[in-house]
């Protein structure tokens, strides 16, 4: 372990009170409940002069007017240089829409593909549900408050590095012998050749303990996956790393932060199409379609919240496995840069 290092954690709760619009689909829905908070987890970091701080939210993704946004408040913080922060997202599907370009491009996306006698019907306003600019202003006010509060945090700190498995994200693309290939496409039919990619297991792992060592004050875990389990619902949720965030915390304190990270994961999911298991809970997507779905023994569906847990135990588990290698296994200090 290093011993030079200052670290500083803080999560704060980005769930509003109310329905809001949610962000990861082409049709619009509004949130009926909130099935887990959406959070945003900061992890400062300063050492030799050089810091830095990555905070991640539970959003689809973040734009650069918001993270310009965020570092603007963040200006007169006392010490912390704006553009040493990173703001990232966990990319999940059931979190705030905070701005109205994106929605219209989506929708742009979509009225090119709908029938001629069809149309896309736009939303009605409705006062009770949080606008996109105020939920982007929302947004600004926690996630800059998060980052903040974990800079302010700041205590010397030591680190291990780790590395686990968990066989959560898998590759979303069929391709079939005529050449073409589909999302979510169906591989129980004789057309089906292969899927389009590969995928990572890998979990690379950071662990901040105290500066005794005594105690883990939190942990990065960087997954090759987004957190879309339940992507199609209409309930706010952290999805899988919720799952995560509640089982560590079970065995290691309330008090231990997790800075969720999506790695490298262009068309990647948590579905395995080779094992398809048909969702409880009706997807009402025209795309994910099976005429002749086969009855197997395998994962629950992870379009289901039972999938969900089983993404966020498996994460789960890789962090706890290589915890102990962690703790005992110093690191000669590196040094710090950014």
């Amino acid at each position: 372990m290093n011993t030079f290092l200052q670290a500083g954690f803080a999560e704060i709760d980005l769930t509003p009170d109310g329905p809001v619009r949610l962000a990861g689909q082409f049709a619009e829905r509004v949130s009926e409940s909130v099935e887990s908070p959406v959070t945003a987890t900061a992890l400062a970091l300063e050492a030799n002069g050089e810091q830095a701080v990555i905070c991640s939210c539970d959003l689809v993704s973040v734009s650069t007017e918001l993270l310009a946004a965020i570092r603007a408040r963040l200006g007169g913080e006392p010490g912390l240089d704006p553009d040493r922060v990173v703001v990232c997202a966990t990319h999940t599907h059931t979190s705030l829409v905070y701005q109205d370009a994106g929605l219209s491009r989506s929708l742009a996306v979509l009225q090119r593909y709908l029938p001629p006698n069809k149309q896309y019907i736009e939303h009605v306003h409705d006062d009770d549900v949080l606008s996109a600019p105020a939920a982007f202003d929302w947004l600004v006010r926690r996630i800059a408050e998060a980052i903040a509060t974990a800079w302010r945090a700041r205590e010397p700190s030591r680190v291990a590095n780790g590395f686990g498995r968990a066989a959560v994200g898998m590759n979303r693309r069929a391709v079939y012998s005529d050449g073409s290939a589909a999302m979510w496409g169906d591989t129980n039919t004789p057309a089906f050749e292969h899927l389009e990619g590969g995928n990572d297991s890998g979990v690379e792992l950071l662990y901040v303990f105290s500066e005794a060592g005594a105690r883990l004050r939190g942990v990065v875990a960087n997954v090759a996956c987004p957190a879309q389990c339940v992507q199609h619902r209409t309930f706010l949720s952290s999805d899988y790393w919720g799952d995560v965030k509640r089982e560590l915390r079970a065995q290691l304190g309330d008090e231990l932060a997790v800075v969720g990270l999506c790695s490298a994961a262009g068309d990647q999911c948590p579905v395995d199409l080779i094992r398809w298991v048909e969702p409880d809970h009706p997807l009402d997507d025209p795309n994910i379609v099976r005429i002749h779905p086969l009855r197997r023994r395998a994962d629950p569906s992870m379009f289901d919240i039972a999938g969900k847990r089983k993404a966020g135990h498996r994460i789960a588990q890789a962090i706890l496995e290589e915890l102990g290698d962690a703790s005992r296994s110093p690191v000669e200090p590196q040094p710090f840069t950014h």
